[in-house]
């Protein structure tokens, strides 16, 4: 199923003077969690996903860039490899989930956390068998420093319970969006890709995401969500209200 995705999105990569190069690599589920800080932001192990490296053009001016994450969807991606990261209203691109926060309405939106970006809000799954298997797709890119603000999940109660956390990696949600306006301060590295549903591969993207069954197929989103907020609060990533940065 990768390959058939990424056949469209590899020749769209030439377009902006990239192409994946190397192997696709697999960040399996074990116990490290991080790869160490840039500037502030550390750069977390996307358990459960596979990526492909891009090859960009003078690498070593953007090696220490922080690393963060954008979701969207296949046909978004591909258009993004083809144009690189635009900001909505400039070469046709729309905007997509309002504008929260933003002061220009023209803002870019990313995140440290591969779990908030990878939100099918943001990432909507594609079918790749009927009932049985879903995929998404994240950009992984390198944003300058200094160039973003902070702001906490605008997503509403619906689509994630505020008082759960969405990646392990955070104690609260204070820290899940960074808004960008200068389009030359990001630079896409790397296409990340997972599977869903009872036929992915449990060994490369895990045993959580098998839990999505064909009875699961007409909102296979929703099932997704409910299974990883279920699976957070049990281990016990829940915000306490009152508590510093609490919801």
């Amino acid at each position: 199923a990768v390959d058939s995705v990424i056949e469209l999105l590899a020749i769209a990569s030439q377009s902006i003077g990239g192409r994946f190069i190397g192997p696709w690599r697999s960040f399996r589920i074990d116990g490290k969690t991080h790869y160490g800080d840039r500037h502030g932001v550390r750069y977390f192990k996307p358990h459960g996903w596979v990526k492909r490296q891009l090859h960009v053009e003078n690498y070593q001016r953007v090696r220490d860039w922080p690393i963060v994450y954008h979701g969207s969807s296949d046909e978004n991606v591909a258009k993004i490899l083809v144009t690189g990261m635009r900001r909505p209203g400039e070469g046709g691109v729309a905007m997509a989930h309002g504008q929260a926060g933003s002061t220009t309405r023209r803002t870019m939106y990313f995140s440290p956390s591969i779990y908030f970006s990878a939100h099918p809000v943001y990432a909507p799954f594609q079918e790749v068998e009927p009932g049985r298997k879903w995929f998404q797709v994240v950009l992984q890119c390198k944003v300058r420093p200094g160039s973003w603000r902070v702001r906490e999940n605008t997503l509403g109660n619906r689509h994630w319970p505020h008082d759960v956390c969405f990646d392990p990696n955070f104690e609260t949600n204070d820290e899940m969006e960074f808004l960008l306006e200068g389009q030359d301060h990001v630079v896409v590295i790397a296409l990340m890709y997972r599977e869903s549903g009872c036929d992915a591969d449990a060994s490369v993207f895990g045993n959580l995401v098998t839990q999505i069954e064909p009875e699961h197929a007409e909102r296979p989103q929703y099932r997704w969500t409910e299974l990883l907020a279920e699976a957070h609060r049990a281990r016990g990533l829940v915000i306490i209200r009152g508590a510093a940065g609490g919801a």
